[in-house]
């Protein structure tokens, strides 16, 4: 499926509009997101015709529109302020697809609205899922340049809901931003807020449409470059054979001309056979070779279940070493560590720093220590 997810936040609407126009005639999007369309919900239709897909949505606060190929059956299962969330089932190869469209709130309060909801989503998801468009907030803060200094509880909120989504960045080309203030100077500010992502299930399905793809290239290129060979080879043994008879039957001059030319014919189909099957070895490397790319571009490294392995490890330590790692800390130990903290540092951006601890500890100490044994008891 091709899908394309345009943020229209070009000044001149009309001309951004004709652009992807453009694009879609050329490339045949299957499915076309438009994020702040900045037109009245009633020009859509319009728009759909000019485009030239066969069904058009949009969202509640007129932010999200979506047009979509006939082939596709359409529900929609969230119509939000902030996104709209539609099923695509295709209507020949009965392939599911969830698609949620973002034109995520500026304020990170009015966002939570938004996570939550993704989370929902997330709990019971298990088919392709893929999900996109202006989150209004940035992944880290390589990807803004000026402005004020980046938010970190913005940051977390959106790192904690979209790794709790177990969805994973889908990756970009060109410039890492995708928003410009349109200022200069001081005041110029980039930002990337437009992101998509997707889970599991999708990348799964992207490998294998895109071998699919691959193999189809590789069987269209090997037939407009060599044609039924086998076939001609067959045909042009059967004439080669006839040739031979007449120039046995009838030495003449135009006879061994007319049998040099269909063995050369011959040789030369024969040549042909023997580049199809080396570059028939070049296809299924070049195939094993996109498995391999796309299995380490979407898909974590198995880990065996098989822990045989340990047992040619050699122990580093005895029985009475292993017995004094794996006891419980005492209540001094506990304190030691504890004194031993660097009272200016912090275990995160909200956190009590080292002096807080030191300074309270005779009020805190029997629920730190209590706390720290129940970590080493696995709890």
């Amino acid at each position: 499926m091709d899908v394309i997810i345009w943020n229209v936040r070009s000044v001149n609407k009309m001309q951004a509009f004709q652009r992807l126009i453009t694009m879609h005639r050329k490339h045949h999007f299957e499915f076309i997101g438009i994020l702040e369309p900045m037109q009245l919900s009633h020009k859509m239709e319009r728009y759909r015709a000019r485009i030239g897909l066969a069904q058009a949505v949009v969202n509640v606060s007129n932010k999200i529109w979506a047009f979509i190929d006939e082939n596709f059956e359409v529900t929609i299962l969230y119509n939000m302020t902030q996104q709209l969330t539609l099923r695509l089932m295709h209507t020949e190869t009965h392939v599911e697809l969830i698609l949620t469209l973002f034109y995520a709130k500026c304020d990170r309060i009015e966002r939570i609205e938004l996570w939550d909801t993704l989370y929902a989503m997330a709990s019971d998801m298990t088919v392709p899922w893929l999900v996109g468009g202006d989150f209004n907030v940035i992944w880290e803060e390589e990807e803004k340049y000026g402005g004020l200094p980046v938010s970190l509880l913005e940051v977390d909120d959106f790192r904690h809901y979209i790794n709790t989504c177990n969805l994973t960045d889908l990756g970009f080309k060109g410039s890492i931003f995708t928003l410009w203030n349109g200022r200069s100077e001081e005041d110029c500010i980039f930002k990337r807020l437009d992101k998509c992502f997707g889970n599991n299930e999708l990348q799964q399905t992207f490998i294998r449409l895109e071998l699919k793809k691959l193999k189809q290239v590789l069987s269209t290129r090997s037939r407009a470059t060599y044609g039924d060979i086998f076939q001609k080879i067959a045909s042009l043994e059967e004439v080669v054979l006839v040739h031979e008879r007449q120039f046995e039957v009838n030495p003449t001059q135009m006879n061994r001309q007319r049998l040099k030319q269909v063995q050369a014919e011959m040789i030369k189909y024969i040549a042909l056979e023997e580049e199809f099957w080396r570059q028939k070895d070049e296809d299924h490397l070049i195939a094993e070779e996109a498995i391999k790319f796309y299995k380490d571009q979407f898909t974590e490294t198995a880990v065996p279940n098989d822990f045989d392995i340990l047992n040619h490890v050699p122990s580093m330590v005895d029985n009475d070493q292993h017995e004094r790692l794996m006891a419980l800390p005492s209540n001094e130990e506990v304190k030691r560590a504890v004194m031993g903290l660097n009272g200016d540092s912090a275990g995160g951006p909200d956190g009590f720093t080292g002096a807080f601890y030191q300074t309270c500890w005779e009020i805190i100490e029997e629920d730190v220590v209590r706390m720290v044994k129940a970590f080493f008891c696995s709890q």
